[in-house]
């Protein structure tokens, strides 16, 4: 299972876990009670450059957080979220970015490519199911995480319970993932989102802690 403790990759998961969820679909009171439980206790000891990264989403995130707390109007303050979300996910932008791999990856630079039906087939045979009222396709980069948190979970849980060639299968799954599908695109899909980020840094915060835990995990 590599060089990482149980805890320190559970935490590791924990916080690539809200990432996913963040990029999943606008925010919401859950999504803003894990950010300020992982900013209390936020990832540390980590190697230089991933430290690095972790500690700029953790300055993005505890800015935005209280943007937030001293808004005169918080419901206007979610609605402009809202609309950072709407530009950076759902193309409602002038210069609108596409987070799915097949787009970064194919030479056509579009969706449903070679890139989109590997990552529906490693779905199926590990049993994972996208939300059922997520519109978007498989290898949207929420999806690519939220399956990638599933796998390692997973894995550590069989570690715990002692079934450890059922963690070894699961790790080698994920192990897969990572190595043939996030490593190769999920780094340039932040850096875009950081660059056309208008949200007074939520998203950008978010984009670097994916970083931080993917140079890591």
């Amino acid at each position: 299972m590599g060089s990482l403790d149980l805890q320190e990759r559970e935490r590791l998961v924990e916080a690539l876990s809200i990432t996913a969820r963040a990029f999943e679909r606008e925010a919401d009171e859950a999504l803003f009670g894990s950010i300020e439980a992982y900013a209390e206790n936020p990832l540390a000891g980590l190697p230089e450059e991933a430290q690095k990264l972790a500690d700029r989403a953790q300055r993005q995130l505890t800015k935005a957080l209280r943007s937030r707390e001293e808004a005169d109007d918080q419901a206007l303050w979610k609605d402009y979220l809202d609309a950072g979300y709407a530009e950076l996910f759902l193309g409602v932008s002038t210069d609108p970015i596409a987070p799915f791999e097949s787009v970064y990856r194919s030479t056509e630079k579009t969706l449903y490519s070679k890139q989109y039906f590997a990552i529906a087939d490693l779905m199926k045979e590990v049993g994972f199911a996208k939300p059922q009222d997520f519109a978007e396709p498989e290898d949207h980069l929420a999806m690519e995480l939220a399956l990638y948190v599933k796998l390692n979970r997973d894995a550590d849980a069989a570690a715990k319970r002692g079934d450890e060639q059922e963690a070894r299968q699961l790790f080698a799954f994920a192990q897969v993932l990572k190595e043939d599908h996030l490593d190769k695109w999920v780094g340039q899909a932040c850096d875009d989102l950081i660059a056309h980020d208008d949200s007074n840094g939520f998203y950008s915060g978010m984009a670097n802690l994916a970083k931080a835990v993917l140079l890591v995990l």
